[in-house]
């Protein structure tokens, strides 16, 4: 039978959940990475965000990035896939090469560090958002 609207398929403790928390813990972020588990209020929590980076390897279209739009998220997105269709490097967000990670995290740093460009990307998602998708 189909999946209700607020029923979920498992707890959202997946086979590699152990392993990810024993190497966040290695890593000392333990304090910054939250297992939350299957939601069904993303909209909402999306909107709390400073930053949404997606560093995929290769996309489709990312409906995730499409709702981190809607909620007026500054995006850095790997440049693979559909994403430069939606995301418009340095109007709305940043588009980087994959397998950078030293970019990507110079780009979270330098975009957390500066207030009116995350703003500006902010403001130019939700009208992207509003006027194409």
């Amino acid at each position: 039978r189909p999946m209700c609207v607020g029923e979920v398929k498992s707890k959202g403790q997946g086979e590699l959940e152990k392993k990810l928390k024993e190497e966040s813990r290695s890593l000392g972020i333990d304090e910054n990475v939250f297992f939350v588990g299957p939601r069904l209020d993303i909209p909402e929590l999306l909107k709390l965000f400073d930053l949404y980076v997606l560093p995929s390897l290769w996309e489709g279209l990312p409906m995730v990035l499409l709702e981190a739009m809607a909620a007026g998220c500054p995006i850095i997105a790997t440049d693979v896939g559909g994403n430069s269709s939606v995301i418009k490097n340095r109007v709305n967000g940043s588009l980087i090469k994959p397998k950078n990670p030293e970019v990507i995290a110079s780009e979270t740093i330098r975009l957390l560090s500066d207030k009116e460009i995350l703003l500006k990307y902010k403001n130019n998602s939700l009208k992207i958002f509003k006027n194409k998708f």
